[in-house]
């Protein structure tokens, strides 16, 4: 595996091409394999070339900046869910008529969900290879929404599969719930404030079970904190007397909104903004140490297509008679010196072969499974030749599977010729063809309508 110079919206498209075809067929890239070929260039690095032209031809890219936008607009949304949410439980906690605060009520209000959530999400990190994030698995849902359309799930499904192969994608999500709580907790912090400011309230603690000295230890536990910072800690007596109808003094009233206010920033913001710098910094080195996996079973006959291991005479440069000469470049692959002739989906009562023989010329007879065309490409990567020639049935109309599968065919040959045959008294789609495989690289030269205008290595006079 390895990374190059690669952007993330590269491995996305790669990774969103990838399981394009995977679910639902290979892509025609007949075309941009035999450019692809030429240059230096890595394994890696064609194959993101080739799905960035994909992703470029088929609108993919369109699909993922389109869902790029969605899972924005999904974030202001959060974001202002957050603010609202926030300043609605700090302005509940201070709305009680007669202006007192249960201390303990408060706490569990402006705590309670997100202390849940943080400690199921620390458990997740323990004992799953995903984290327990249901805001980020909100806002992949709403962003699937807000971008609708036919292949609109594309875009999201690719962007979960990239960062979930790389462990990404827990930390990206876990970036978005500590980003929804250090929201929340900011605006409920500046409600308080306000509301305190401007407005008197006195503080208090209920129980009908509980003894105060419970209470004394609560407030003197959750206050050790905050009193690093700078905020006030309540005194033990303080705490007794601080009971549900006593008359205090303004300056306790004062100690008591401080350090409830410590303990909000500390446990709530705070807590909040450690863990968001965590995954950031987390998701940062996931990203960095993204790398494409070329052993995947996806990319392996990508690899194979795409290496520039020869140069194939039937798409370059017209064939001379029967000589079988090399292309003046370095060629690394040897090849069998017998050339080989293949009939593809021809009629089942056809007479095979349809043309005349050359002597020294191997049958590898005609290609109706895929099990047949798997062994006879397997054989030809094994040992590639120096002559093929392909009979298709010119009656029938090309599709892209047959298409492909003439291309791969002849990126192992070094010369490559087509007959394009049908029997006498069929309609003739032999300029489709034509029209195809010159799309596909192929020069006129190579294309035959008769067996007659063969080169004499393959055809017998």
């Amino acid at each position: 595996m390895a990374r190059r110079n690669f952007s993330f919206k590269d491995f996305w498209l790669t990774e969103a091409i990838r399981l394009r075809e995977d679910h639902w067929g290979p892509l025609d890239d007949a075309a941009l394999i035999r450019q692809l070929r030429s240059g230096n260039d890595s394994p890696e690095e064609r194959i993101v070339r080739r799905a960035r032209l994909l992703a470029d031809r088929e609108h993919t890219t369109t699909l993922v900046e389109q869902w790029t936008q969605g899972a924005k607009l999904a974030l202001l949304i959060l974001a202002v869910l957050a603010l609202l949410g926030g300043a609605g439980a700090a302005a509940g906690v201070l709305s009680s008529a007669n202006r007192h605060i249960n201390v303990l009520l408060a706490i569990v209000t402006l705590l309670g969900v997100h202390g849940l959530t943080f400690l199921f999400w620390i458990l997740s990190l323990f004992l799953s290879s995903r984290a327990f994030s249901w805001l980020g698995q909100f806002w992949l849902w709403l962003s699937r929404k807000i971008a609708r359309g036919p292949e609109a799930a594309l875009a999201p499904q690719s962007f979960v599969s990239l960062l979930a192969q790389n462990s990404a994608l827990k930390w990206a999500l876990s970036c978005v719930s500590h980003g929804f709580w250090v929201l929340f907790f900011l605006a409920a912090l500046l409600t308080m404030l306000g509301l305190l400011a401007a407005q008197r309230y006195t503080f208090g603690w209920e129980t009908t079970i509980l003894s105060p000295d419970v209470f004394v230890s609560l407030t003197r536990t959750l206050g050790a904190l905050p009193a690093m910072l700078g905020f006030p800690i309540l005194d033990a007596e303080l705490v007794r007397q601080s009971t549900a109808g006593a008359t205090l003094s303004e300056s306790t009233y004062a100690i008591w909104s401080a350090w409830l206010l410590g303990v909000v920033l500390c446990y709530g913001l705070l807590l909040r903004i450690i863990s968001l710098a965590i995954c950031l910094w987390q998701l940062r080195g996931a990203l960095l140490a993204l790398r494409l996996d070329i052993d995947l079973p996806s990319y392996s006959p990508l690899v194979a297509r795409l290496a520039p291991t020869s140069e194939n005479l039937g798409i370059d440069a017209p064939a001379g008679g029967d000589t079988l000469s090399a292309p003046g470049d370095n060629v690394t692959r040897s090849y069998s010196s017998e050339p080989v002739y293949v009939g593809i989906e021809l009629p089942p009562d056809t007479n095979w072969p349809v043309f005349p023989v050359a002597s020294g010329v191997q049958d590898g007879g005609v290609l109706e499974s895929r099990e047949q065309r798997h062994a006879l490409l397997d054989r030809l990567h094994a040992q590639p030749v120096k002559g093929l020639l392909l009979v298709v049935d010119a009656a029938q109309t090309p599709d892209r599977g047959t298409l492909r599968l003439i291309s791969e065919l002849a990126s192992l040959a070094r010369a490559t010729h087509i007959l394009l045959w049908q029997r006498d008294g069929q309609a003739s789609r032999q300029q489709t063809w034509q029209t195809q495989l010159a799309d596909a690289g192929f020069l006129p030269d190579t294309l035959h309508l008769d067996a007659s205008s063969l080169p004499d290595w393959i055809a017998a006079p």
